[in-house]
């Protein structure tokens, strides 16, 4: 994973373990080979997500479980190329409920807006 991909996670990771109530990502999702999103510059990292567009979308689903509070919630934009019903399955296996909230077209691209909680 670039490091533009890994420092937002690493900065607080581990820092707020358990307290927060709410986090909103627009991670890259665009479906890129690896090596484009780790040397692109940090233009390339706005938008090159690696494999299916999920790089940092799958480290996010690792960690979210840490990071919310009993109550707490994410809401994550992806496209369709990062296949939502396999983040379903994925959050399901860390505990975590996800539920389409907003589906909507943009030129050519098919996003959707996902809330996650904890699995009550």
């Amino acid at each position: 994973v670039a490091d533009g991909v890994k420092a937002p996670l690493a900065a607080i990771d581990g820092r707020f373990a358990g307290v927060v109530d709410l986090v909103i990502c627009n991670p890259p999702y665009v479906d890129t080979p690896h090596d484009e999103a780790a040397h692109g510059g940090p233009l390339t990292a706005a938008w090159a997500g690696g494999q299916a567009g999920r790089s940092l979308i799958e480290r996010l689903l690792a960690i979210l479980p840490c990071w919310l509070s009993h109550s707490g919630l994410c809401y994550l934009l992806l496209e369709q190329v990062n296949v939502p019903k396999a983040m379903v399955a994925q959050a399901a296996t860390v505990g975590l409920r996800m539920d389409n909230v907003l589906t909507r077209r943009a030129g050519r691209e098919l996003l959707s807006v996902w809330r996650l909680q904890r699995e009550e």
